[in-house]
C-alpha cells in the first residue's frame, strides 16, 4: 500500500430508498427506516473506496473489527452522508473513525478496522475453504428470482 495523508478521510453519499429499510433486511416489525447492516456496509464502502487509490494492484481491504452505534432512524428519502477519517495504521491494519448524518441527526458513529492483504496470499489461504464452497453451492437449491 502507498503511503496515505496523515489527516486522510473519505466521504459518500446516498439516497435512502425503500430497498435500503430494516422491514427489507429482516426486521420483522414494519421498520421502515435504514437498516443497520446497510449502514455497515456503506462505511465499509466508504472505506474501501477512498483507500483504492492507495492500493497495489495485488491488494485486497478486507474488514477485520467494527463498533457501531446506529443512534437515530433515516427514512427514505433523505441523503445520508457517510464520512470515514484514518485514526492510526499499524502494519496492514487501518482503524477508521466513522460518523454518518441526514441532513437532520448524526445518526451512526463507531469505528472500523480493515486490513490491508495480499490477494494472491488470501487467495492461497482460503482455496481450500473456497473450492469446499463450491462444493457446498452445487447441492444447495436456489432461490427464487
Amino acid at each position: 500500500m502507498r503511503s496515505l495523508p496523515k489527516d486522510f478521510s473519505y466521504e459518500i453519499e446516498r439516497q435512502v430508498v425503500a430497498s435500503m429499510t430494516a422491514d427489507q433486511w429482516g426486521n420483522p416489525t414494519p421498520a421502515q427506516v435504514l437498516a443497520t447492516p446497510v449502514l455497515l456496509q456503506l462505511f465499509e464502502q466508504c472505506a474501501a473506496e477512498g483507500i483504492l487509490p492507495y492500493l497495489n494492484s495485488d491488494e485486497l481491504i478486507l474488514g477485520a473489527e467494527v463498533v457501531l452505534q446506529h443512534r437515530r432512524p433515516t427514512p427514505p428519502g433523505f441523503t445520508l452522508h457517510v464520512k470515514t477519517r484514518l485514526l492510526r495504521l499499524s502494519a496492514n491494519k487501518l482503524t477508521f473513525d466513522l460518523e454518518a448524518w441526514d441532513g437532520m441527526d448524526v445518526v451512526a458513529t463507531g469505528t472500523l478496522t480493515s486490513a490491508v492483504v495480499s490477494r494472491s496470499s488470501f487467495e492461497t489461504r482460503f482455496a481450500e475453504k473456497f473450492r469446499i464452497a463450491e462444493d457446498l453451492a452445487k447441492d444447495v437449491p436456489h432461490a427464487r428470482p
